[in-house]
């Protein structure tokens, strides 16, 4: 008995690990999708000045900080990873 739910700890250890991997890949392609987007409407609307990228990328975190960009992903990470959790205690 003990066996069997050492191995099942494992098996759920391993897949609350994929799921954060997951998760962490769709933020980072959510954010550089974000980032893109951002580079071309300052290319359209002529916001580029003399700083360089430095300012590019600083302006991009702003720019995501206050439209909420970066809130989906975080919000799936969080409430997948709970729900789950959840789930396994009620069933």
């Amino acid at each position: 008995m003990r066996q069997k739910n050492l191995r099942d700890a494992t098996k759920d250890n391993k897949s609350d690990i994929k799921l954060f991997a997951m998760s962490l890949a769709m933020l980072v392609s959510y954010s550089l999708t974000c980032w893109v987007l951002y580079q071309f409407t300052c290319c359209f609307n002529g916001h580029y000045n003399d700083d360089g990228w430095y300012f590019a990328i600083m302006e991009f975190w702003f720019y995501a900080a206050d439209l909420n960009f970066l809130l989906p992903p975080w919000l799936l990470l969080i409430t997948s990873t709970t729900v789950r959790r959840e789930f396994k205690k009620t069933f």
